[in-house]
């Protein structure tokens, strides 16, 4: 047997055996004494996006975008025995642009998830598989997979976990490879899912044992190794390890106040000797008021370190470890992709007002304005980046619609004038229209 054919058996093999017994499972639990513990659910999301000058802030690099994504997914939940329940779905998403033809494109597992509710302790549990994991604000785990865009954000992992009152601890393990190489692929288009091949390992601890406050504590080990992208390019990274330690907190400060942030810090080293030693966090107040429409105000302000040029042998730029999606904004992710990668959040400066109501009772509105610097200036491609520090002002309009308990429209508009952080002054522009619409049944027994 060739090279080749081994490797091919030993990463599919897994993924292969995973499938047959996902749906030996299934079978099994639709035994007439199990058959109502079946919940089988479609969801799709049918989403238009329009920009311009999305990466480059220059109408001289034409860089518009129109599309429309429609992502479609098929789940089923069954329980396979008292404390034992058994999770998959299958996705597909296909893309059309401008002036492209139709193609077809992957069918996918985005979930493939035992959970064990309750083991040989009580208060322990555990799951393991493909599934999502998200963490207090998304600081640090939202996204496992941002080189697919908004198609999925899926974790390779297994969570062991004990939880005891108001507090738990989790045990987190995660193997995210650059491509799918776990569970078997229809039509693989060989996706890339990230950059580098991801490995991390860790613990998070949450308290909600005082009354009005919440509190989270963690620490990961990360390695990231095995950049897809040619080493001549000024974005690739050498394989690095990295420590990441943190928390945050939550804080009713009245009836009326609130108060939430968060901090970290992380190092490390990287192939070549360099060191990593990097900051970030967080802080934002909150005032609600007594009022038919439920205003409320939020101020703010962000920081990720970033790569000081004069420290050589040290990295200093933020990693976000699993938060590279659009947070905080949709339009500037794209712009990222030029700095280090998709919604790659790292150098940043941020302060941040937010103004939000509800004018009826389905229709929640929010008026958002980002005042973003960076740290340090970018040593990046001179036809786009300058010496400044200022990357801009940004606007966004959302509105969130609910249409009943299965329908849900999305509406944003973004605009970012930029500044000095780069050569070009051309305004950058963002629509995205977006319609969610979820079904599920429990079949009979």
């Amino acid at each position: 047997m060739s090279r080749g054919a081994v490797r091919e058996w030993w990463e599919r093999g897994p993924g292969l055996l995973l499938a047959f017994f996902l749906a030996a499972g299934l079978t099994a639990a639709q035994s007439p004494a199990d058959r109502g513990r079946l919940e089988i659910g479609v969801e799709q999301r049918i989403r238009g996006d329009a920009w311009n000058n999305s990466t480059d802030r220059n109408d001289a690099y034409p860089d518009n975008r129109q599309q429309v994504r429609v992502w479609t997914r098929f789940w089923v939940k069954s329980l396979l025995m008292k404390n034992v329940e058994l999770n998959f779905g299958l996705a597909h998403e296909n893309l059309f642009k401008a002036g492209s033809d139709y193609a077809f494109d992957e069918i996918y597992f985005d979930q493939a998830q035992l959970r064990f509710k309750k083991l040989f302790l009580s208060g322990l549990d555990l799951q393991v598989g493909r599934y999502n994991i998200m963490k207090g604000d998304s600081f640090l785990f939202r996204e496992g997979t941002p080189g697919d865009g908004p198609r999925n954000e899926y974790f390779n992992a297994a969570t062991i976990g004990y939880s005891y009152r108001k507090s738990r601890l989790e045990l987190i393990g995660i193997l995210n490879p650059s491509r799918d190489r776990f569970l078997p692929v229809v039509h693989d288009r060989y996706r890339l899912l990230q950059n580098w091949t991801e490995q991390a390992l860790g613990a998070y601890y949450t308290d909600g044992n005082r009354p009005g406050t919440s509190a989270d504590a963690y620490y990961f080990l990360k390695k990231e190794i095995r950049d897809v992208r040619s080493a001549a390019t000024g974005s690739f990274q050498p394989d690095r390890h990295l420590h990441t330690a943190g928390g945050s907190w939550q804080q009713k400060l009245g009836p009326r106040w609130s108060a939430r942030g968060e901090a970290a810090r992380q190092w490390g080293a990287q192939h070549g000797g360099t060191r990593i030693a990097s900051l970030g966090g967080y802080a934002y107040l909150e005032r609600t008021f007594d009022h038919a429409w439920s205003p409320s105000v939020r101020v703010g302000a962000m920081a990720l370190s970033g790569d000081d040029p004069a420290s050589r042998g040290t990295n200093e730029n933020w990693d976000p470890l699993f938060s590279q999606w659009p947070g905080w904004s949709q339009l500037y992710a794209y712009a990222l992709a030029k700095e280090k990668g998709v919604a790659y959040w790292t150098n940043l400066r941020m302060a941040d007002a937010e103004f939000a109501f509800r004018p009826y009772r389905r229709t929640a509105l929010r008026l958002t304005w980002c005042h973003m610097g960076a740290a340090h200036p970018l040593e990046g491609d001179s036809r786009f980046f300058g010496k400044g520090t200022l990357r801009g002002d940004l606007l966004q309009i959302r509105s969130d619609t609910n249409f009943g308990p299965n329908y849900v429209l999305k509406v944003l508009y973004e605009r970012h004038r930029p500044g000095d952080f780069y050569i070009g002054r051309s305004p950058a522009n963002g629509l995205l229209l977006q319609l969610l619409w979820r079904f599920s049944f429990q079949p009979a027994p």
